[in-house]
This record gives C-alpha cells, sequence and structure tokens, in this order.
C-alpha cells in the first residue's frame, strides 16, 4: 500500500466544504483523517493527534479510497431483528384499546 493519500486541489476543497457544514462529529473527523493523510502523517500520529483508534484511520483511509467523499458517511448498523410477529401485534392493538372495566378491572386507565 502507499504511503498516505495523495489529494488534487479539488479533492481537498471538496473535503473542507463536507467538513464545515456536516453537524456530525463523525464525518468531521474523516475528513481530518483523510486531510491528515494527505500531508504525510502516519496513521499511529493521526489516529493520536483526533483521539480515534487506529483501526478506524485505516477503515476511513480505505473507505475513501473506494467511495471518495460518500464514504466517509457513517453507516448506521441495521440493529437487531424484530422478534414480535404481526398476529402478536395485532393482539397487542386490540388490547391496548380495550375498555378495562369489560376485562374485569375496577378502573378505567
Amino acid at each position: 500500500m502507499g504511503y498516505g493519500i495523495r489529494l488534487t486541489d479539488g479533492q481537498r476543497d471538496e473535503l473542507d466544504q463536507l467538513r464545515f457544514r456536516t453537524a456530525s462529529a463523525d464525518v468531521f473527523r474523516n475528513c481530518l483523517i483523510i486531510l491528515f493523510s494527505d500531508s504525510h502523517d502516519t496513521i499511529a500520529t493521526i489516529a493520536r493527534r483526533l483521539g480515534c483508534g487506529t483501526d478506524t484511520a485505516k477503515r476511513v483511509r480505505r473507505l475513501y479510497r473506494q467511495s471518495g467523499v460518500a464514504g466517509l458517511h457513517p453507516i448506521k448498523p441495521p440493529g437487531r431483528t424484530r422478534r414480535a410477529t404481526p398476529p402478536f401485534i395485532a393482539e397487542m392493538k386490540r388490547a391496548v384499546l380495550a375498555n378495562l372495566l369489560t376485562l374485569g378491572y375496577g378502573f378505567s386507565t
């Protein structure tokens, strides 16, 4: 693998625009990782300077090489799959809408 990342003036401008208009701290950090990589800083130096791990710096550099600026936006993990089945959800809705007095409870809320 090469030493760092070589950026053109246009790429540097694109990174600066993204960095200054984003509200995401992760995108800001990712832009800095790429900009510092262009200035021949080592991965360890970049990680120490930005307070992230070396694996993060390597991953961001790889994503930038593969996808460009679009790769600097964090990917939201899919999360846990739903375990409630559609019949269960329908039954829960029916129970929530039921009048508690008809179910034998002595209160209505």
